[in-house]
């Protein structure tokens, strides 16, 4: 979108006229080098940024996470037999059944039958030596996820300007497709604790996949996750031990303390495209942004243009587009705003731009530049850099849901694990929420013994979507004080 737009900008000022016979003017090289430097400083302060968090569990490991956490994502590495053999049950799978989901579908369906004990599902001989070889081939992977969660300093490996966005994120999934096969193994042979602390650190390296301000892919493989190891994490919960209740439940309030706030994100996209795509105009031939270009970069997929021509000019009012949509961003979903203001306020951004912003009012703008002395074009600019701005970058809406939704996920579960160590100590059903993010709470409805939770309504895409359910917890209906019977 962002070079098409650029593109469309620079047409546009050839069709009015704009290059002729003198390219009109309404960039200065003063502006170039301010935009320069402040990409350039901020790819600086990501090579050596911070993200600090408590681990889960255990002492902190010194050091940065990065190299754990890129072995990790490593194809070629100590888990390349791994995700071969997660790859080679998901294709199978896949070909069985177009509407198929893969491993978690399977493990889901086998989940059920355990619980149930419905003769109805079986394992093919195939899917039984499939799942083995995924055993087998995966036994390194707890214990890696484990050592990449145990480090206190937990930035992305692939901030802007710390090493480009890697081509091996596609990993990220098989990783959680391994681990869920492994923690169904270990609830299997009633290591439940285990099996559930290795689904948290799954979801702990999700976060910290986008944490300290990446672009939406990396918080998105997050959230795909999280959502790979849902049904399983919840289905062993109730066979853990009230002690181990109390352990995950400090995990998970953890878990929801630090899951980065969207707003970490709305930088990152500018800052990838101007240093990958519109900074090596502006610089030689032999330059390299820091951190290196991504897997597959051309020279010829920047967009270029001689100093003061009008494709420069269009490359720079993109630029500076991007710069204000990244600003505009952030008074949407400031730091710390809660998800559901967030979701509502680019809601109503999305709305305003559909009504206003188009291509066509551009074409209108730029012919009226042509036609305007220069001393009242500056106004006539940034009109256009303002549509420009408000076209750039997709709606977030989309991606603030889903991020929200991840994480009343989490407090869902937290409070699935709180009810179930209530009971166990005696507490009488229904147990009440006692939420800590009262904005993220879900809905709860108590029928008879079961208590349902739901998303909250505001999470819903559409009015006419039905609340989805995210847990359910089964209890002994509370004891009535029935009074003993007076004897005459």
């Amino acid at each position: 979108m962002l070079r098409e737009l650029a593109g469309l900008v620079i047409l546009l000022f050839i069709a009015a006229g704009c290059s002729k016979p003198k390219p009109i003017r309404i960039v200065d090289d003063a502006e170039i080098d301010a935009m320069r430097s402040a990409i350039l400083g901020a790819a600086e302060a990501n090579a050596h940024k911070k993200c600090l968090r408590a681990p889960l569990r255990g002492e902190a490991s010194e050091g940065p996470a990065d190299q754990e956490m890129l072995s990790l994502l490593d194809r070629e590495g100590t888990l390349g037999s791994c995700f071969a053999a997660v790859d080679r049950l998901d294709t199978d799978l896949s070909q069985k059944s177009d509407s198929s989901d893969g491993i978690p579908e399977l493990l889901q369906k086998l989940h059920d039958h355990e619980s149930s004990s419905n003769g109805s599902f079986s394992l093919s001989p195939q899917e039984q030596e499939q799942l083995s070889a995924i055993v087998s081939s995966c036994e390194a992977l707890p214990s890696m996820l484990s050592k990449a969660a145990s480090h206190e300093n937990a930035c992305s490996p692939y901030l802007p300007g710390r090493r480009p966005m890697g081509a091996a994120l596609p990993e990220a999934l098989r990783i959680a497709k391994g681990a869920l096969v492994l923690s169904h193994t270990l609830a299997e042979a009633g290591e439940h604790l285990q099996g559930v602390q290795l689904l948290l650190d799954v979801v702990r390296f999700g976060h910290d996949l986008g944490r300290g301000g990446t672009s939406l892919v990396e918080p998105m493989l997050g959230v795909s996750m999280q959502s790979i190891c849902t049904p399983e994490l919840d289905g062993q919960l109730e066979s853990l031990t009230p002690e181990e209740l109390v352990t995950v439940e400090t995990q998970l309030s953890a878990l929801v303390a630090t899951q980065p706030h969207p707003s970490v994100y709305q930088q990152a996209l500018p800052a990838e495209f101007s240093l990958y795509y519109i900074l090596p105009a502006f610089e030689p031939d032999d330059w390299t942004p820091p951190g290196g270009y991504p897997e597959g970069w051309e020279r010829s997929n920047v967009m270029t243009g001689e100093p003061g021509s009008v494709e420069r000019q269009g490359l720079v009012l993109t630029w500076i587009a991007l710069t204000r949509s990244a600003t505009e961003l952030a008074e949407l979903c400031p730091t710390g705003s809660p998800m559901k203001a967030c979701i509502e306020n680019s809601a109503q951004h999305s709305k305003r731009i559909s009504e206003s912003a188009s291509e066509l009012s551009v074409a209108g703008l730029v012919k009226q530049l042509a036609k305007t002395k220069s001393k009242a074009r500056h106004a006539i600019r940034e009109q256009i850099i303002g549509i420009m701005a408000a076209l750039s970058l997709p709606s977030y809406q989309k991606y603030y849901r889903r991020i929200a939704e991840s994480k009343v996920g989490l407090v869902s579960l937290r409070h699935k694990v709180h009810t179930l160590a209530a009971l166990a100590s005696g507490e009488p059903c229904p147990i009440s929420g006692s939420f800590e993010e009262p904005g993220l709470a879900p809905k709860i409805e108590t029928e008879g013994s079961v208590q349902t939770l739901t998303q909250p309504s505001w999470l819903r895409a559409s009015s006419s979507q039905p609340d989805r359910v995210l847990a359910r917890i089964t209890c002994a209906p509370p004891r009535l004080n029935q009074q003993e019977p007076t004897l005459p």
